[in-house]
């Protein structure tokens, strides 16, 4: 599997889209861009893996390629890795919890939603995850912002991609 792809939603597409769902085009432009549900991606990924599975009803992973198990994640101003059930007001991130999701999955494919139409993407393993907290280049909960991400990638790709072209 490559580390980086992109999907490429055509203006016929958006279109498509907008009036299968009853919405304006300019409507969705931002139902994409927000990242609150990365299923609205899953076309586009089966028709990019087609022996692979997505996974529905909430297992702790989303998609399974050659029976690897992965978790998708949406970069929008920022990423997180851990488990939602560890983030957002009144929760408490918990090493144990992050440590039993990285046992359950092999990686993360990370959707750039705010890039819509041309939607890049990344898979990153888990020790590539492991790695990127032990260097600091996450922080300890796991979460990145957009320049830390493009950063963190560019440390794992040897200098592949520049982060600047993304940021």
């Amino acid at each position: 599997m490559n580390r980086h792809g992109v999907i490429h939603y055509t203006e016929d597409d958006i279109r498509y889209i907008a009036i299968g769902n009853h919405m304006k085009e300019s409507d969705v432009y931002e139902m994409y861009r927000t990242g609150c549900c990365w299923k609205l991606y899953e076309r586009a990924f089966i028709r990019m893996f087609p022996a692979g599975k997505v996974v529905v009803n909430g297992k702790g992973y989303d998609l399974i390629l050659n029976d690897q198990r992965f978790e998708i994640r949406c970069l929008n101003g920022y990423v997180q890795f851990s488990q939602s059930s560890n983030t957002g007001k009144g929760r408490d991130f918990s090493e144990k919890s992050l440590r039993t999701k990285m046992e359950e999955i092999v990686g993360y494919i990370i959707i750039d939603v705010l890039s819509f139409p041309h939607v890049d993407w990344w898979y990153i393993m888990v020790d590539e995850i492991k790695e990127l907290r032990k260097e600091k280049l996450i922080s300890k909960k796991t979460a990145a912002d957009r320049c830390r991400f493009y950063r963190a990638l560019e440390y794992l790709t040897a200098d592949e991609y520049d982060a600047d072209d993304y940021i």
